[in-house]
């Protein structure tokens, strides 16, 4: 079973706390897969399928209509 890493980023860059995360993913011996999400943020997802380990990397972007992704109701 793969491991998922969710990205932390500011649409331009990573952040360092991603790269704990994938170092401490790394000990656990299975695949990883990371996950950038957010508009706007391609030149990030492209640097994180570049990281040492990372064997998939996915990139999906929030749909415009929405106000928070995933999307939910609000009360």
């Amino acid at each position: 079973m793969a491991t998922l890493l969710l990205a932390e980023h500011d649409n331009v860059s990573l952040k360092d706390a991603t790269n704990k995360a994938l170092t401490a993913a790394k000990a656990l011996g299975a695949d990883i897969h990371i996950l950038v999400a957010g508009k706007g943020c391609k030149a990030v997802a492209d640097a994180a399928a570049k990281l040492d380990g990372v064997r998939k990397c996915s990139w999906r972007m929030r749909p415009p209509t929405s106000t928070c992704w995933p999307s939910r109701s609000r009360r």
